[in-house]
């Protein structure tokens, strides 16, 4: 029942049982009249508690449905982690971390994403106030799901690059990575209008929109400030080129060396390891390991970015990574 109609029977039922009172209290005693204003009081409170009770099922599930949506959406990060596409910017591949298992992922993902909005959109068309921004809702969940749509079909091109020269692996890295980038803005923008109906909407004010997507937030700005003092190191020559395979490039170890004057800029900004890397570590474990590994992660994102060139050799036995910034993409 919408609210104006109840308002408007409700008012219908006081006036009459008003009327019957003002009757009985100018003389019109009866057992009927009695029965009748008792009848109608009873049914007013129990029409009353039915509202209630309704209104307050269509909050839970609204809120309950949100929060599933907004789970969902911070999976995205961490399910097509930079840490997935590193193979496509070596120099020497293996077969570790390969992306077929990421790709036979994305299907059953958007499918779940595509359930998920309706159930939202559905709770809040039921909740059922004219002030919620459906319209902008269904615009905004529409081009997450395009730009996620649009973002499977490059996956699918890209998958069998992994095999090709390297050339073609960097161009498929970053074609990746530029669709990620445009499906984590898409769905910025529909949390911050999942945001706005909440605040209309007292019963949704609860939920922690900042602490359930902090990884679509924090992800990608807590490496930009990273890197941004990574390059200060070089700018005061704290970490110098060296040459390399006859290479003038930035070796990782030589910035993660540097870890301590990292941490600061870190934890402020909440760099974080994507979830294929910090499962590794203990829940909340601070350690020079653990911020290393975020340096690493910021310089491999960068590289993706294409503000960075990354280049892998091997040494006898032994892996390395190089780094070679590009200024004029910054």
């Amino acid at each position: 029942m919408k609210k104006s109609k109840f308002i408007t029977i409700l008012a219908i039922m006081i006036i009459v049982i008003a009327l019957f009172t003002w009757l009985e209290f100018r003389g019109l005693k009866s057992d009927v009249l009695s029965n009748t204003i008792g009848t109608l009081a009873g049914g007013i409170l129990s029409i009353l508690f039915v509202f209630w009770q309704l209104n307050l099922d269509k909050q839970r599930q609204a809120k309950q449905d949100i929060v599933n949506l907004l789970n969902l959406i911070d999976e995205f990060p961490s399910l097509v982690s930079e840490e997935y596409l590193k193979n496509y910017l070596r120099d020497i591949v293996d077969d570790r971390n390969r992306f077929d298992a990421v790709y036979d992922m994305l299907d059953p993902y958007f499918k779940e994403l595509h359930k998920a909005v309706d159930q939202a959109e559905t709770s809040l068309i039921l909740l059922g106030d004219s002030n919620h921004d459906i319209k902008g809702f269904l615009q905004d969940s529409n081009i997450v799901q395009i730009e996620l749509r649009e973002f499977i079909q490059e996956a699918s091109e890209c998958k069998k690059a992994i095999i090709a020269d390297k050339p073609y692996r960097i161009d498929a890295a970053n074609r990746l990575e530029y669709r990620k980038k445009r499906v984590i803005t898409s769905m910025k923008n529909l949390i911050k209008t999942l945001e706005n109906i909440a605040s209309q909407e007292k019963s949704l004010q609860e939920i922690d929109f900042k602490g359930i997507t902090q990884e679509v937030h924090l992800f990608i700005k807590g490496y930009d400030q990273v890197y941004q003092k990574l390059m200060e190191l070089v700018g005061n020559g704290t970490v110098k080129q060296r040459q390399v395979n006859k290479k003038d490039c930035y070796r990782q170890k030589d910035f993660t060396k540097q870890v301590h004057e990292l941490i600061p800029t870190i934890k402020k900004y909440h760099a974080k390891l994507p979830e294929t890397v910090a499962r590794y570590y203990k829940s909340g474990e601070q350690n020079e390991d653990k911020y290393k590994n975020v340096i690493q992660q910021v310089l491999l994102y960068k590289a993706l970015d294409k503000k960075a060139e990354f280049i892998q050799f091997k040494r006898k036995d032994q892996i390395g990574y190089l780094f070679k910034d590009k200024p004029g993409e910054e």
